[in-house]
């Protein structure tokens, strides 16, 4: 098994058209999700 340190891989990556899912407030529908650092958005 090889680990990498993903923070180290990119700065940002951007998901188009994945399917989100928050059982908690009921939000089930496809979106797109930018990941930069620490932060989602």
């Amino acid at each position: 098994m090889k680990l990498i340190n993903l923070e180290s891989e990119f700065s940002m990556l951007l998901i188009k058209n994945g399917r989100v899912v928050d059982p908690k407030s009921g939000f089930d529908q496809v979106a797109d999700v930018l990941v930069d650092g620490q932060k989602n958005y």
